[in-house]
């Protein structure tokens, strides 16, 4: 699995985001490498802004060996965005996937959310929850594998 990379492609701009697929040795030597154990996780797109349910139709994993020089490369490092459902007394987290230059920071990230009124649905489907300046986010660096293994896909 070291030589797949995993491609989203979003669904408003058809823009594709490319990150690496780690092997598995890579996943169990980092605690923060393990898929999340959801049923529903969002996208949210760094070039258009959209915000879209991550669906195996948009995600696929592609052999690294098989693609041309100009399609082989990375376009960063893969973030997991959980916050609380806006939903009153919900407990299911709001789980939203992205992909950023190397040189982002959380701040950063939670500044573009903010600015960018990123919304996205928790698990059991309630009302998109916008997150805003006060949102209590936790926000993970992950790789490919843990975005293409979100349970939905």
């Amino acid at each position: 699995m070291e030589n797949v990379q995993v491609e989203i492609q979003c669904v408003r701009c058809r823009e594709s985001h490319r990150l690496s697929y780690p092997n598995p040795q890579e996943i169990l030597e980092d605690q923060l490498l393990r898929p999340v154990d959801t049923s529903r996780a969002a996208f949210w797109c760094k070039f258009c802004g959209c915000v879209f349910p991550c669906e195996r139709q948009y995600v696929r994993r592609t052999d690294v060996q098989m693609l041309d020089q100009n399609q082989n490369h990375l376009d960063g490092i893969g973030y997991r965005i959980a916050f609380r459902c806006g939903q009153e007394n919900c407990e299911a987290p709001v789980i939203v996937h992205t992909v950023r230059d190397v040189e982002t920071s959380n701040g950063e990230l939670r500044f573009q959310a903010v600015s960018r009124k990123v919304a996205a649905s928790c698990q059991l489907n309630h009302t998109p929850t916008l997150i805003n300046a006060n949102t209590e986010l936790l926000i993970v660096q992950v790789g490919g594998f843990e975005i293409a293994n979100v349970h939905s896909l």
